[in-house]
């Protein structure tokens, strides 16, 4: 039997995100597993006015989606995305907009057992600037072709400390702090957003605005060519095949012989008969004399 009433202080919450959640443009929902506490209230600030985050159990936030989808398509959608630690942020910006501001206020972060690298770090091969001493069998013992001359150590061949998605172990948190490598990026993670009735996941929210102008730019470009080849009639294309139709019109009417007569044909067409007049005016008076 579904459950009909809730304590005062589920009630008040549950009440604050439904309303929130119908008033809101658009709707995200935040990861922020291992985010360290200080600065998340320091980016809750710092949205203050442009983008509100409320926390809540995952189950609430869940029952304030189905309750909110009721009037408002598709909310239901973001209740795939609340798992581990999980916030809602409301927000009238548009979701790339708000994935770009969010990941604006990230900041890197030593390695630490258990954290996920945020990027591929490589060690490439030549000189350094560690000095010798353990240093140099601390990277031997991890993998990494290492050596002493002239002084300085040498790294023989390109190394893959850790790759970006993997979880940092003990070993590697130990290595990549002595290398000075801050392997982590601390963001505020947008695992997806709601919109105008549309869920754009996390993947989506990473387009590069730039790239996929130029991209559809370009796309445009080329169906253009190709509707223009094929002589395909569209708004953009019909002024163009105008202009190449008339222009091949002239040319038919230019050639055939002794040429067609048009309003734009006839003065070329009367210049060409009169100086054929005059050519052969010419011969006939060189005959006769």
């Amino acid at each position: 039997m579904k459950r009909t009433s809730y304590p005062a202080w589920k009630s008040e919450v549950l009440e604050e995100l439904r309303g929130k959640l119908l008033s809101s443009k658009v709707v995200g929902v935040l990861d922020f597993e291992g985010f360290p506490s200080d600065l998340f209230h320091s980016i809750r600030e710092k949205l203050r006015g442009e983008a509100e985050i409320l926390v809540a159990r995952n189950t609430l936030i869940r029952l304030a989606l189905s309750e909110a989808s009721k009037e408002r398509k598709g909310l239901e959608g973001l209740s795939q995305y609340v798992k581990g630690q999980s916030a809602l942020i409301f927000t009238d910006l548009p979701p790339v907009k708000l994935n770009r501001l969010l990941k604006g206020w990230g900041k890197k972060a030593p390695a630490r057992p258990g954290r996920i690298s945020s990027t591929d770090v490589i060690l490439k091969a030549g000189e350094t600037d560690f000095p010798p001493g353990p240093m140099v069998s601390e990277m031997q013992r991890a993998g990494i072709k290492a050596r002493v001359q002239a002084g300085k150590v040498v790294i023989s061949e390109d190394f893959t400390v850790i790759r970006k998605g993997e979880v940092i172990t003990k070993e590697k948190a130990d290595l990549l702090s002595k290398l000075g490598v801050e392997p982590v990026d601390l963001l505020l993670r947008l695992r997806a957003a709601w919109g105008e009735g549309l869920i754009f996941s996390g993947d989506l929210l990473e387009l590069d605005e730039e790239r996929l102008s130029e991209d559809l730019r370009r796309a445009h470009q080329e169906a253009l060519t190709l509707a223009l080849a094929l002589e395909y009639p569209t708004p953009l294309t019909i002024p163009e095949l105008l202009l190449r139709a008339r222009s091949e019109a002239l040319s038919l009417a230019r050639a055939v012989a002794p040429g067609f007569p048009t309003k734009e044909t006839l003065p070329e067409l009367l210049a060409r008969a009169h100086l054929q007049a005059l050519q052969l005016s010419s011969r006939l008076e060189g005959k006769a004399s």
